[in-house]
C-alpha cells in the first residue's frame, strides 16, 4: 500500500503550484485579450509566468520520450495516491463480491533497473522495490484485471538473501486478493517458479497452465497457417523449465525435441536437428534471450522461430534471423485491452501469465 511520504507530499505540492501558475497565466492572457489594456504590473506577471511556463515546457519538449515518460510517471504516482490504500480496495471488494467484475490481480516487474525509471520518479523508486503499486487495468473476455508492479528485477529475486522479501511480496498480493475478492492472482516472469522453488507456494502456479495453453495454441496456429507437416521437428529451447517441460507433455502427438542447458547429457542439439531436417523446423524459445543468441548461427531458411520470452527479441537478433532466411514470430499473449497498454510488443494484448483460462480465449501472435 502507498504511504504518503514527505517526498510525495512535496511532489504533489509542486504539481499543484505549477497548475496554479498555468491557470494564472491563462487568466491573464484572457484578460489582456478582452480589455486590450496591458499595465506595468500585468506585463511583469505575464513575462514571469510565461518564462516559467516556457522553461518547464522546454524541459519536457527535449524529446517525445521525455514527455511520455513524464506523463506516465505522473499517472502512476497520482493513481496510487488516489486508489492504492486498504479502504479503497476493501470498498471495491465489497462491490466485486456481488458483481464479480474483477477477475484477477497481476504483478509485473521491469526487464531491468533502467526500465523501472520509465514508470516512477527516482524519489519513490526504493519504496516500489518490494511494495506493489497500482498501474492500471486490463480487460479479457468481458472481465477486469488489475495491474500492479514493483521496481525490483530478476537479479533481486534470484538473490538468496531476498527470500523473506519474496515471501512478504506474495503475502502482500495475497492480502490484496482477499480485499478485492478476486478469483485469481498472477505474477510475471520468473516469480511463480521462484515462489514454488522456495516453498512459498506448495502447488504448481496457475500462470504455468495459462502460459502453456496459450503457447500450445500459438504453435499449432503457426503449423496450420504455414502448412507445416505435423511430423516436422519442434525444438523447445528451455525444455527442462516449468513451461517447456509441461508444453512437451501437452504436445505428445508431435515430434518434439527438448534442448536445455541444464540437461548435460542431452544427445540432441539445434545444429544436428537443423542439419538432418528435410523440411521446416519449429524453434520454440521458452528459455531466455541467450538461448536464441547461442543458437543464432543455425537458424537458416528451415527455421520457424516462435519466441515466448519477455521482452521480444532485440533488433540485432531479428535482423540476423531474417538475413539467414528464417521466420520469426513473437507470442504477445492473449487478446484483450489494457489501460494503459502493456509496454513494447505487448501493448496490443495481455501477457499469457496475466491472463486466465477460458474456452473463448484467443492467442495474439505477431510476425516480426
Amino acid at each position: 500500500m502507498i504511504r504518503l511520504s514527505l517526498n510525495k507530499f512535496l511532489f504533489v505540492l509542486q504539481l499543484a503550484v505549477l497548475i496554479f501558475i498555468y491557470i494564472l497565466y491563462v487568466l491573464l492572457v484572457i484578460y489582456v485579450l478582452n480589455t486590450k489594456d496591458i499595465g506595468f504590473f500585468t506585463s511583469i506577471w505575464l513575462v514571469i509566468l510565461s518564462i516559467v511556463g516556457v522553461l518547464w515546457i522546454s524541459r519536457l519538449l527535449l524529446s517525445v520520450k521525455n514527455i511520455k515518460r513524464h506523463i506516465r510517471r505522473l499517472f502512476v504516482i497520482n493513481i496510487n495516491l488516489l486508489f492504492n490504500n486498504r479502504l479503497v480496495w476493501a470498498l471495491i471488494g465489497v462491490i466485486n463480491k456481488r458483481l464479480q467484475f474483477v477477475k484477477t490481480i497481476f504483478l509485473a516487474y521491469p526487464a531491468n533497473s533502467k526500465f523501472a525509471h520509465e514508470y516512477v520518479f527516482d524519489n519513490v523508486l526504493d519504496e516500489t522495490r518490494w511494495n506493489p503499486w497500482f498501474t492500471g487495468i486490463f480487460i479479457q473476455n468481458g472481465k477486469v484485471g488489475l495491474k500492479f508492479a514493483i521496481s525490483s528485477t530478476e537479479s533481486d529475486f534470484r538473490d538468496e538473501s531476498n527470500v523473506d522479501k519474496l515471501r512478504n511480496l506474495w503475502l502482500k498480493m495475497n492480502y490484496l486478493q482477499h480485499l478485492l475478492e478476486t478469483d485469481h492472482m498472477t505474477f510475471a516472469g520468473v516469480l511463480p517458479g521462484l515462489f514454488y522453488k522456495n516453498n512459498i507456494i506448495n502447488k504448481l502456479p496457475i500462470e504455468l497452465e495459462n502460459t502453456v495453453q496459450a503457447v500450445k495454441k500459438a504453435v499449432v496456429s503457426v503449423i496450420n497457417s504455414l502448412g507445416v507437416s505435423k511430423d516436422s521437428p519442434i525444438v523447445v529451447l528451455g525444455g527442462k523449465g516449468f513451461v517447456g517441460n509441461k508444453f512437451i507433455d501437452e504436445m505428445s502427438d508431435y515430434n518434439v525435441y527438448c534442448i536445455d542447458i541444464k540437461d548435460k547429457d542431452n544427445k540432441y542439439s539445434v545444429q544436428k536437428i537443423m542439419d538432418s531436417a528435410t523440411d521446416k523446423v519449429i524453434i520454440l524459445n521458452v528459455a531466455s534471450h541467450r538461448a536464441l543468441q547461442d543458437n543464432l548461427l543455425y537458424f537458416n531458411e528451415k527455421a520457424i522461430i516462435i519466441n515466448e520470452v519477455y521482452p521480444e527479441p532485440y533488433t540485432r537478433i531479428v535482423n540476423k534471423i531474417k538475413s539467414q532466411g528464417g521466420v520469426l514470430f513473437h507470442i504477445v499473449g492473449v487478446e484483450g485491452r489494457a489501460f494503459p497498454r502493456f509496454p513494447r510488443a505487448y501493448r496490443n494484448g495481455i501477457p499469457c501469465c496475466a491472463s486466465w483460462n477460458s474456452v473463448e480465449v484467443n492467442v495474439k501472435l505477431i510476425k516480426i
